[in-house]
């Protein structure tokens, strides 16, 4: 029986990026779908009743957003070492203290929901597909090229084309020889494209090649990254306090969450 791996991109009306990839037992891709939903409750509605997915085949979740928050100072070790080796697209990288909307409700939200309800999900991947693109291509990700008015974005026809065909290709590279209709993945939008992404770099990082989990601070040597002179400080006065040793972990994982998450790069 194949496994489900999902890939989400929380949003606004019609803005929830939903997608899935289903996976044979030896890890090739043998199916696809996403499509794009107005709230968390239509994106279940979608994967369950409508797509008739089984919840006990789901093994793990890529969901852009934040899963983790910092627990001394503003920023997370991981999204320092993004703007540092990624400075071209440093700016896409944000700081999980001052982000709001669905980004860093939404998400979580989910997160919680597919821990708590689907009996044999694995883990929960954080992804950030506009510098996971860019760390795969050397390109940005430009899907828009500026915006019709204050609300209407307008696409960038050209690069969109280019995104969904290098996404089709990294599928097809990784789906049984015989998957239908992946030399022409139907474009759609950015949400859906963000899903489907966060979907395959999940499973192709997180299963098939795994290199690295950005959530590993000690083994990656970023405990420290990023700390100033005063935050260590804070650290070394508060050590005879749960505060020295709640500081000293950098981050922190919603209870329900605990060993569930991940945020696997191609270290």
């Amino acid at each position: 029986m194949d496994k489900i791996i999902i890939g989400y991109d929380p949003g606004g009306k019609n803005a929830n990026g939903i997608a899935y990839l289903k996976v044979s037992q030896a890890n090739k891709i043998t199916g696809i779908n996403s499509t794009t939903c107005n709230t968390l409750d239509e994106v279940l509605y979608w994967l369950i009743v409508e797509e008739q997915l089984n919840p006990g085949n789901i093994i793990c979740a890529g969901i852009d957003a934040f899963l983790s928050w910092p627990t001394i100072g503003k920023w997370r070790p991981m999204d320092l070492y993004l703007q540092n080796k990624y400075s071209s697209v440093c700016n896409s990288v944000l700081c999980s203290n001052s982000t709001s909307g669905s980004m860093a409700v939404q998400g979580i939200q989910a997160a919680g929901v597919f821990v708590d309800h689907l009996p044999n999900i694995h883990f929960i991947n954080e992804t950030h597909p506009k510098v996971a693109y860019y760390a795969l291509t050397h390109q940005k990700h430009d899907y828009y090229n500026g915006k019709l008015n204050r609300k209407a974005k307008l696409v960038n026809m050209k690069n969109a084309q280019r995104m969904w065909w290098e996404l089709s290709t990294w599928i097809k590279k990784d789906a049984v020889s015989n998957f239908p209709g992946i030399n022409s993945l139907v474009m759609g939008t950015e949400h859906e494209w963000d899903a489907l992404f966060s979907a395959w770099f999940t499973y192709h990082y997180g299963i098939l090649d795994f290199r690295g989990d950005l959530m590993q601070l000690k083994i990656n040597n970023h405990l420290n990254l990023g700390l100033t002179n005063e935050e260590k400080k804070r650290i070394i006065k508060s050590s005879t306090t749960f505060l020295g040793e709640y500081y000293k972990q950098r981050i922190e994982v919603r209870n329900n969450l605990q060993g569930k998450v991940k945020y696997v790069w191609p270290l």
